[in-house]
């Protein structure tokens, strides 16, 4: 959100790139949201421009006398979210539009904004930062029951994480979560080993490979011994609603090709 203080008010989005604005066939869509006040929060106006040329991308005009106004749906969460309010996503011809609607209130449950009249393909509430979010499930674009968010119920064990170099292997434990059975599924994970400061090995692997907490890393011909990794992250997705753990991988590579994944997350990272 940006302070408006003139009426006619310009603005400039420095972090939006090529990548993140244009869509399969190279044309653009903007979407715009609006509030008088944090009051019409989760139903603030909103209005969209889509499938522009790239050269009017940067010199479109709203006015917010004739904007849309969200309607406002109740969301539920299986456990808390702490102070991380839902968002909604958009998906349209393969892009994704982040933070379109917005939730009042973290915790277990609230009401969240649905700019019901944009034209997406798909619909998700997601909750975490934009960069990695921790828990995304599909919206029925149709009024219907609470959207419920279920993170994951298990956590990856403090200062479990271990790497072996000679045995070529990285081991991590898991507990379930208070109150929580600890029976959801490793569906996928992703492991980031970086040495130096500098990402030196990113690898995928799809949950049924770690056995009795143990994952063995792939041995490469350029690789003889394993380097003396000085940092690792570790990210654990648990996949719902018939995604697939390639489906998954896809998004992570080229989210702009794909439909947006329903998934939980958990993650850790520590210096080794």
């Amino acid at each position: 959100w940006a302070l408006v203080q003139s009426d006619p008010y310009s603005t400039t989005v420095p972090n939006v790139f090529s990548s993140n604005v244009f869509d399969k066939d190279a044309r653009a869509s903007l979407f715009v949201s609006y509030r008088a006040f944090s009051s019409d929060e989760p139903e603030s106006y909103y209005d969209f421009k889509l499938d522009l040329p790239w050269e009017s991308f940067g010199s479109q005009t709203f006015d917010v006398a004739t904007m849309k106004r969200s309607s406002a749906r109740s969301w539920t969460a299986t456990a808390d979210l702490g102070s991380d309010r839902p968002t909604v996503i958009a998906q349209r011809n393969g892009l994704l539009l982040y933070d379109v609607g917005r939730s009042d209130s973290g915790g277990t449950g609230g009401s969240f904004g649905m700019p019901d009249r944009f034209p997406a393909d798909n619909w998700y509430l997601g909750a975490g930062s934009m960069a990695e979010l921790d828990v995304v499930t599909r919206i029925d674009p149709a009024p219907t029951a609470a959207t419920v968010l279920r993170p994951f119920d298990r956590a990856i064990v403090g200062g479990s994480m271990a790497y072996d170099p000679a045995q070529r292997t990285f081991a991590f434990s898991l507990t379930a979560l208070p109150g929580e059975p600890g029976t959801d599924s490793v569906d996928l994970g992703r492991l980031f080993l970086k040495q130096g400061g500098s990402l030196v090995w990113e690898i995928y692997f799809p949950g049924s490979a770690v056995e009795n907490g143990v994952l063995h890393l792939p041995a490469l011909p350029e690789h003889p011994a394993l380097p003396a990794f000085d940092y690792v992250q570790l990210d654990l997705f648990r996949l719902d609603a018939g995604t697939t753990a390639d489906a998954l991988y896809w998004y992570q590579l080229d989210q702009k090709g794909n439909t947006y994944p329903c998934y939980a997350r958990i993650s850790a990272d520590r210096d080794l």
